[in-house]
């Protein structure tokens, strides 16, 4: 295609054409295989196979926080749910922390680990939640 005078003159033309160019490469590339969401069974299942590796507080998680975590109609978020976790954490870990402490919604106050102390309390959230220790 031959360019015109006012074409190669005008910078207009040259960055509309430049812009198309790029919009047309994007496009391109998010044309790949689309990614795959990972299924409610999925998450279940991978939530039924996590466990602490720290032998005190894997007895303290199978005890006191496994029953909610692993299923989904308890409307407690799954273990290992980084998504449904970051939602939570979005109001701050302090807020986190008091939720776990004082009880939220159906969960009871400790989540029923009457033996856990605080720091075993935030240590579970987080092994939950998949997030790194931050406190």
């Amino acid at each position: 295609m031959a360019q015109h005078n006012w074409q190669r003159a005008n910078p207009v033309y040259s960055w509309a054409q430049a812009a198309s160019m790029l919009a047309l490469a994007v496009l391109i590339q998010s044309c790949g295989e689309p990614k795959s969401v990972e299924t409610l069974a999925q998450k279940v299942a991978r939530a039924e196979q996590m466990s602490p590796v720290d032998p005190v507080l894997a007895e303290k998680y199978v005890r006191s926080c496994r029953g909610c975590h692993i299923i989904p109609d308890s409307g407690a978020p799954l273990t290992g749910d980084k998504a449904e976790w970051a939602k939570r954490f979005a109001a701050g870990d302090d807020q986190v922390l008091r939720n776990a402490q004082n009880g939220i919604r159906m969960m009871p106050a400790r989540g029923l680990c009457l033996d856990c102390s605080d720091e075993e309390l935030w240590q579970l959230t987080l092994f939950m939640s998949g997030r790194k220790a931050t406190k």
